[in-house]
């Protein structure tokens, strides 16, 4: 499993790390750069740049973007409940709508190698959405803050240490015979939140973050890397009203094939 460590210090003054192979992969790329290397909301690492690579560069924004409206639809469903009871419910909606919303994107990308599946947990008493891509394995989750471990389920501890089980379209399993050989996956999760925020008007209903993060293999913490996916959303909508230079991501080695 890629990703295992804990949480490396960062040059304090650019927040960014230095990597030789993420130079080259962005001098290669084209990666938009800040004093010469990642833009600031971004926390590269090489984990961080394999996750990158691995999708098609629209798909973080769009991925922020069905996140940030399902926020606002929580809140607008069932208005005949009382108010409290309403804010009791929205959580649980908010949650189902990030993962149906997150599962009917990957399919406008499915041609472009992005794959999603339902699947539900060890207990038999909640669902959860695997994205694939590449060698990655993505997964969403709430949080209260971005530093927040993801409360423990033996689904996501399982899917960090053998990511590759979700490549190979397998599910969570005591057996650890006969495990898929490839030690190259990378299980990345999208956290957003704050979980714990009730909103009492629908303007408040805006997620604080929407980031991507990768869990050590024993889901104790995180690995050195974070991706913005919601700071990439707010570029795009803003570059929407003045002329922009696009948003450029790590170019995909099959894209670059078909170029």
């Amino acid at each position: 499993m890629l990703g295992s460590g804990s949480e490396g210090a960062r040059q304090q003054d650019t927040g960014l790390i230095n990597s030789p192979l993420l130079n080259i992969y962005a001098a290669k790329a084209g990666i938009a750069k800040v004093n010469g290397t990642f833009p600031r909301y971004d926390d590269p690492s090489e984990l961080s740049l394999l996750y990158l690579q691995s999708f098609p560069a629209r798909f973080h924004v769009d991925a922020a973007r069905v996140i940030r409206d399902s926020f606002g639809s929580a809140f607008g469903k069932d208005d005949d409940l009382l108010p409290g009871a309403r804010r009791d419910k929205y959580p649980i909606d908010r949650r189902a709508l990030v993962q149906t919303s997150l599962h009917t994107l990957c399919a406008r990308y499915q041609k472009q190698g992005v794959r999603s599946v339902e699947r539900v947990n060890a207990a038999a008493n909640y669902h959860h959405v695997e994205i694939t891509s590449g060698p990655v394995v993505l997964i969403a989750a709430a949080v209260d803050s971005e530093k927040e471990v993801v409360r423990d389920a033996k689904y996501r501890r399982y899917l960090a240490k053998n990511p590759q089980r979700a490549l190979h379209g397998l599910g969570v399993s005591d057996d650890d015979e006969d495990e898929p050989d490839d030690k190259g996956a990378l299980l990345a999760v999208i956290l957003y939140g704050p979980s714990s925020k009730y909103p009492y008007r629908r303007e408040d209903a805006a997620p604080g973050f929407v980031s991507v993060r990768f869990p050590t293999d024993d889901f104790s913490g995180y690995a050195e890397g974070r991706v913005d996916l919601l700071a990439r959303l707010t570029e795009h909508d803003n570059a929407r009203q003045r002329p922009a230079s696009p948003i450029v991501e790590p170019r995909r080695a099959a894209d670059a094939k078909m170029s």
